[in-house]
């Protein structure tokens, strides 16, 4: 989870703020005085905009700020203001150590401040083989608080049983751990357990509401849903008679999803009891973009039919304030996998330096050896999302959000570097939240769950379609807008559809 666009360009600003309100004080100047608060506004803005969940972060930043001016101002002697002005300048710089420590490069990996890590498991560590993880484990790992099994697959095919964990002391530094363990031989990589957030802009529509809102769905005339619900009910008169297989599941790996919501419960399954709640409200709010109940008078429509074969549920991986670390985000998709969900859909990420993120890569290709398609948001923050893990993992269908000018939307992190990138609706995107409501977010986390629902349905005709298949059907079935593919579920389905009826011809 990272913290602000620019951690340097935030500090300096700050910084320099600082120097001009200590300036303004002692030469009266008024102008110095307003540039100063001009550029607290500013950070302020860009936090608010941008960052909302770290506005605790800018709070102290304006306390610290003030604190320098002020002090400065109640005292009428040069030298205690020079004191004051410095303390209160080391109070700022401990504030922003983080942004002021050192680049590391290890194992190929980069890990920068920016970065937040899970206090309780701050690395994950993979080794070449079972025999030299224990001899480790014997020798050299009584010097550290070791968890292992760290993951527990039902598969031991994948290599995810040759990782550990490790939470460090509060007298061991991060960084010098990392150099070490880099120096053994048998240690194939070294991972910070980074923390990761909701892929969530804040809402600028209507909230709250409980009638049919049809009408607050933008896409329904965007995405023609009237023509591809049509194509949809007349391919299951004669599909579902030959369909025996179980159901097709879309994972939710989120704050949880509220199972009994109205508009949801007719396509809602059970995972586990604990899941089937959500505090936050984000988890919901995705599980309905992807699944909720269409053509029941109730709330919102989904690109799943009415009587849908296909079934959505909800893994928590999020605390109730929709933060988690990778190992959370990928035990969830282990989980799922193991369960023989066809869909993981994953509206989460964060801020990422490292070139080569074994944990994931391993967790992916698990969930894809067992026919689960993974899918995960792009970020919101309007970057290049091969900095923004999960959706940089290979395997992966990335999604960023557009507008309903099918423009790429301002906070959206953009896909063209990545693999299999794709675009979908992200912005004012009405669902559900828990207790029967509704409301609209922005985000690349409402994209995501609109392509895993029109996956999910794809996967139900055609259990036995790869991601790299999947992908390819979407992608040269979209409307290319500035070089982004933006999802066209009508023709992607038709495309589909011509496809198999040629198959079943032959």
């Amino acid at each position: 989870m990272e913290l602000v666009l620019n951690p340097s360009l935030h500090t300096s600003l700050l910084v320099l703020a600082s120097i001009l309100l200590i300036y303004s004080i002692l030469v009266k100047d008024g102008y110095a005085h307003l540039v100063a608060l001009g550029l607290v506004i500013i950070e302020m803005l860009r936090y608010v905009l941008i960052y909302p969940s770290e506005r605790l972060h800018m709070s102290i930043d304006l306390v610290i700020v003030g604190l320098i001016g002020i002090s400065c101002l109640i005292s009428r002697y040069r030298t205690i203001q020079f004191i004051l002005a410095i303390s209160g300048f080391a109070v700022l710089f401990a504030h922003h150590s983080k942004d002021f420590l050192p680049t590391l490069t290890c194992g190929g990996a980069i890990y920068q401040s920016t970065m937040q890590v899970d206090s309780d498991l701050e690395l994950m560590i993979q080794f070449d083989n079972q025999a030299s993880l224990n001899t480790w484990i014997s020798t050299d790992g009584v010097d550290y608080e070791v968890t292992y099994p760290l993951f527990k697959p039902q598969d031991k095919e994948f290599s995810l049983d040759e990782f550990i964990g490790i939470d460090l002391t509060s007298h061991q530094n991060i960084y010098e751990v990392i150099e070490e363990l880099n120096q053994y031989p048998q240690i194939i990589s070294v991972e910070l357990n980074e923390l990761v957030e909701l892929d969530q802009q804040p809402s600028t529509s209507d909230k709250l509401v409980n009638d049919s809102q049809l009408d607050k769905q933008w896409i329904s005339d965007s995405y023609k849903l009237e023509e591809y619900h049509r194509l949809v009910k007349a391919r299951n008169r004669s599909f579902s008679k030959m369909k025996t297989q179980q159901q097709t599941i879309i994972a939710i790996l989120d704050t949880g999803v509220d199972g009994n919501h109205e508009d949801l419960k007719g396509n809602y399954v059970s995972t586990a009891t604990r899941y089937d709640k959500d505090i936050k409200g984000h988890g919901t709010h995705c599980a309905g973009v992807a699944a909720a109940v269409t053509g029941n008078k109730l709330g919102i429509a989904s690109l799943l039919p009415s009587d849908s074969p296909v079934k959505v549920t909800g893994i928590k991986v999020l605390s109730n304030r929709g933060v988690g670390s990778q190992k959370m985000i990928i035990d969830g998709i282990l989980k799922a996998a193991d369960l023989g969900y066809s869909v993981i859909s994953m509206s989460l990420g964060g801020l990422t330096n490292e070139k080569r993120e074994q944990a994931y890569i391993k967790a992916v290709e698990y969930a894809k050896a067992k026919g689960a398609i993974v899918v995960a948001a792009a970020g919101n923050s309007g970057r290049d999302a091969k900095l923004h893990s999960p959706a940089n993992t290979p395997g992966i269908i990335a999604v960023t959000a557009v507008g309903p000018d099918k423009k790429l939307a301002s906070f959206a992190n953009q896909v063209s570097n990545l693999q299999m990138g794709v675009a979908a609706p992200g912005v004012s995107i009405h669902s559900t939240i828990p207790a029967d409501k509704y409301t609209s977010y922005n985000g690349t986390s409402m994209a995501a769950p609109f392509v895993s629902g029109l996956i999910g349905l794809m996967k139900y005709y055609d259990s036995n379609l790869t991601t790299k298949q999947i992908h390819r059907l979407i992608a040269d079935n979209a409307d290319l807008v500035e070089g982004v593919p933006v999802v066209n579920p009508l023709k992607t389905l038709e495309a589909l559809f011509g496809s198999l009826d040629s198959v079943s011809e032959e």
